[in-house]
């Protein structure tokens, strides 16, 4: 016989099956959602994931952009994967590529592992600080200055790691698909386009 177990959700309990432990959410929205993350890069980690469609170098409130935490994180041994889409961003302008691309360039340079896939839509964030504490946050926000600052966004924020490891596995899915590839291979393959709208490569 399954066990029966309580899921805690925004304070009201719910039955669940199949469970050994409560799964302790917390719903987050807005600039909540930017508060949860600045406060999860502040800490130290042994590997981050971040999968957003739409990402750019987002300031935290004066504190830094997200270049520098990467950066600080780079240097302290983590590991760092970055999956997104290629860089067209929403209107396909010249602006919009060539801020994702020079980002993308950096952090790819200096050690992220940055995948792209057209097809994603996913909005993940993990935090690996070590075998006990590991935090997941799920929603529909991307890491844009627009969906942290002002569209309605809600996510959902838990330190279980059970659902850490379930996601982490649907994260894997996502880089095995057919369609993800390395920067350096899309690199590679938009050479033309890149120095069309960069000028340089």
């Amino acid at each position: 016989m399954a066990k029966r177990v309580i899921c805690h959700f925004e304070g009201n309990a719910v039955d669940r099956s199949q469970r050994s432990t409560p799964i302790r959410l917390r719903v987050i929205s807005r600039k909540e959602i930017a508060i949860a993350l600045y406060g999860q890069l502040r800490r130290p980690l042994q590997r981050l994931f971040i999968v957003t469609p739409f990402l750019e170098d987002y300031e935290f409130f004066g504190k830094g952009p997200l270049s520098r935490f990467i950066l600080k994180h780079l240097s302290e041994s983590t590991e760092i994967t970055m999956f997104t889409m290629p860089p067209e961003g929403t209107d396909g302008t010249k602006k919009s590529f060539s801020r994702k691309y020079i980002l993308m360039r950096l952090l790819a340079s200096q050690g992220v592992d940055v995948q792209f896939n057209h097809k994603l839509h996913a909005k993940i964030f993990l935090f690996d600080e070590s075998e006990v504490t590991k935090a997941c946050i799920l929603g529909s926000a991307n890491l844009t200055t627009r969906a942290m600052n002002e569209l309605l966004e809600i996510a959902v924020f838990t330190y279980n790691r059970e659902v850490f490891k379930k996601v982490l596995s649907t994260i894997h899915q996502f880089q095995n698909d057919s369609d993800t590839m390395s920067f350096m291979k899309w690199k590679q393959e938009n050479i033309a386009k890149i120095k069309e709208i960069m000028g340089v490569d």
